[in-house]
């Protein structure tokens, strides 16, 4: 009786094994990765390196200055980092510590037009 159920054991391990199983659901793709969008000082960026161009040269006086008070601000002031423009405020400072003249304002927008052909009235 003891093999008996011995090989009804083995006989239900075996074949509960072997028993053909579903195929697994194909997975979900992964889903696209969040659209790109631009960093909020890149324009200012651009700029300062358009109004100091040393700024781009890596090892230059006005990249070291510009630099340290980076790391400065960004140790001791990081709100002041929050802002767009912060590489034009940086780029301005590290000018004057340096003696550099002042870059030229930032050109006022245009107005728009307000005429309408309501309020429109030839001269």
């Amino acid at each position: 009786m003891k093999t008996t159920g011995i090989i009804t054991l083995l006989t239900a391990l075996a074949l509960g094994g072997c028993t053909k199983t579903e195929p697994a659901a194909p997975s979900a793709p992964p889903p696209a990765p969040p659209a790109m969008t631009p960093h909020p000082a890149a324009a200012a960026r651009t700029r300062a390196i358009h109004l100091y161009p040393e700024i781009g040269l890596k090892g230059s006086v006005f990249n070291q200055a510009f630099v340290e008070i980076y790391n400065h601000r960004k140790k001791h002031d990081p709100a002041s980092l929050t802002s767009p423009d912060w590489p034009i405020d940086i780029a301005t400072r590290a000018a004057s510590l340096l003696g550099e003249k002042s870059p030229p304002p930032k050109p006022p927008r245009p107005r728009r037009n307000t005429a309408t052909r309501k309020n429109w009235k030839p001269l």
